[in-house]
């Protein structure tokens, strides 16, 4: 997995030629950032998804996200905890959602 910057074309085509081998098959959704693929590697296979079945189809990116989601709450709950310890006095400004 890259982390990238956004998700125009460009950046993607620019991850795939330096991270992903010529010779690999890739099955996505149907996002306009992915029209270059088929140039790229051996074989892009792309498909609407409805959102109910991408944890069928497509079930690596599923656990990813829900692996991150986890990861931000911990995150975010830790920062609470230790922002609140840092300014005990100053609970009006704490506005984390």
């Amino acid at each position: 997995m890259v982390v990238i910057d956004d998700l125009q074309s460009e950046t993607i085509d620019t991850a795939v030629k330096r991270h992903i081998n010529e010779d690999a098959k890739i099955d996505s959704d149907n996002s306009t950032s992915y029209t270059n693929l088929k140039d790229l590697v051996a074989g892009h296979c792309p498909k609407v998804i409805p959102k109910q079945q991408i944890g069928k189809l497509l079930p690596w990116v599923h656990i990813a996200i829900s692996n991150a989601k986890r990861l931000l709450s911990i995150v975010r709950s830790k920062l609470v905890i230790i922002y609140a310890a840092l300014a005990p006095n100053n609970k009006s400004s704490l506005k984390i959602c």
